[in-house]
């Protein structure tokens, strides 16, 4: 599992909470099936989930991670990604930050490492991204010279959900907006309801409500490979 490094706070409660369940429901999925998991981030180290959410958040996958220290100090310490050997996995999964983290898909989008990862395990392994995550697409050539996104399906943060959050002004290059400007078929549920599409081996989640169902997506994928 990838995440990001760089931090935009969260801006409410709420937001908050949705970064910490895009994480923890497709981990412990992919825990409770068996998986070997490694965490992984563009600089390494603790990456900056926003912790802890608001006392009343109960549902049983907080809940779980909170009282799950081993989970939490894998968490702290995540591998950079230029330490990772993509010959050694059998899937990738991006979970993805709060919407309206700029700094968050301006990084992934842009990473050299995440970029080779991705590449090396496009030809052979099936890939999951949620909400944010998926800007780590936007600049990715496979093959070399052809950009991956072209024509394929996709999802995404919606603008409606990155500007809820943070207020960004109209003329914020939405992530929607990137996705076309690489002939991505992009396409979009309601603000905040779960949507997961997939295209082949490329499966993408709209937000942290479809964490969970984008790492269904994806191990089914992988078993029936």
């Amino acid at each position: 599992m990838v995440m990001s490094s760089t931090f935009d706070p969260p801006a409410s409660a709420s937001a908050r909470l949705a970064q910490l369940t895009a994480f923890a429901a497709p981990y412990y999925r992919f825990l409770d099936a068996g998986l070997e998991i490694a965490l992984a981030s563009p600089q390494g180290g603790a990456p900056p989930i926003a912790w802890p959410p608001s006392a009343d958040a109960v549902s049983p996958v907080v809940v779980r991670y909170r009282e799950d220290r081993y989970t939490r100090d894998l968490l702290s310490d995540t591998l950079p990604l230029g330490e990772i050997y993509p010959e050694d996995f059998d899937l990738a999964f991006y979970p993805g930050d709060y919407p309206g983290n700029v700094a968050a898909i301006r990084e992934l989008a842009t990473n050299a490492h995440s970029k080779a990862l991705i590449t090396a395990l496009w030809s052979r392994a099936p890939l999951g991204f949620v909400g944010s995550a998926v800007a780590a697409l936007l600049n990715v050539e496979a093959p070399p010279g052809e950009l991956l996104l072209e024509g394929r399906r996709v999802t995404g943060a919606t603008p409606g959900e990155q500007r809820a959050l943070v207020g960004l002004a109209d003329e914020t290059p939405f992530l929607e907006q990137q996705l076309r400007a690489r002939h991505a078929l992009y396409s979009r549920g309601e603000d905040w309801a779960v949507n997961v599409i997939e295209d082949g081996d490329l499966i993408t989640g709209q937000n942290a409500q479809s964490a969970d169902l984008t790492a269904a997506a994806l191990m089914s994928r992988a078993r029936n490979r």
